[in-house]
Parts: C-alpha cells; sequence; structure tokens
C-alpha cells in the first residue's frame, strides 16, 4: 500500500474520482484483500468522525483592524538617529560642494595664470645673451 492507494480510496470513498478510475479501482479490490481492508477502515474512520458533536470555536481567531494597525513602540534612541542622519546628509553635501568650489577655483586660477617659465623665456633674446662661441683661427697669446 503507497500514498497513491491511499489517496485514491479517499476520493473514492468522496466519489471525486472519474468513473473509469472507479471501475479499475473497483476490480482492484475485488482481488486485493489488503486494498479492500483499508478501505473498509477509511469507511469507519469517516463514519466516526461525521458522528462527533459539532462544536464551535471558543473564540473567533480573524484579527481586526484595530489588532493589525497597532504600531509596536519606537526604540527610545530614534530620534537621535533621525537627527543624525540629517546631521550626516548636511555634512555630506557640504563637503561635496566645498570641494566642488576648491577644484573649481583652481582650474580657473591655472587657465587665467600664464606659466611661470613663458614669461621669462619672452624677456630673454638672443641679443642679450652672451656669445660664448671661440673664435676660430686666432691665436691664444
Amino acid at each position: 500500500m503507497n500514498q497513491r492507494d491511499l489517496e485514491l480510496l479517499s476520493a473514492y470513498l468522496d466519489q471525486q474520482i472519474a468513473p473509469s478510475d472507479a471501475a479499475r479501482l473497483e476490480a482492484r479490490l475485488e482481488f486485493d484483500k489488503g486494498l479492500a481492508a483499508t478501505l473498509s477502515d477509511l469507511r469507519a474512520a469517516r463514519t466516526a468522525l461525521r458522528q462527533l458533536p459539532k462544536r464551535r470555536a471558543p473564540r473567533n481567531f480573524t484579527l481586526t483592524r484595530n489588532m493589525v494597525g497597532l504600531n509596536p513602540p519606537l526604540p527610545r534612541v530614534y530620534p537621535i538617529f533621525r537627527f543624525a542622519t540629517v546631521a550626516a546628509t548636511l555634512l555630506f553635501f557640504f563637503t561635496f560642494g566645498m570641494n566642488m568650489m576648491t577644484s573649481r577655483s583652481m582650474q580657473l586660477s591655472a587657465a587665467a595664470a600664464p606659466a611661470p617659465y613663458a614669461a621669462q623665456e619672452a624677456a630673454v633674446t638672443d641679443e642679450s645673451m652672451p656669445a660664448f662661441a671661440p673664435e676660430i683661427g686666432r691665436a691664444h697669446v
């Protein structure tokens, strides 16, 4: 006897199976005495359960809107965490803004000021440089 046979017998008792399946099960019941004994045990259990008095539940187990809507109490440090979150957010934006302003001002000052050596190179010309080339063909005395 397996679980599938028990489910099939239960469906047969409740008349929830197709007529072709019922005919096959009835043919099996004639030859398999263990299956027939299990069917009679299931019938006896069903009859015993139906003879029990019906009782009402001791209380209603459904939840009301008030029971569902109750919010749990907040921790005592909750306002401190809210304040810390706001402070951290403001500090982040302040730091980000200052970083953007300083990088922007550095870019502007670098673009406006000429290179330090460019002015010196412009001032130096060929005339101001001394000639270091030795004169060829003159003997030193």
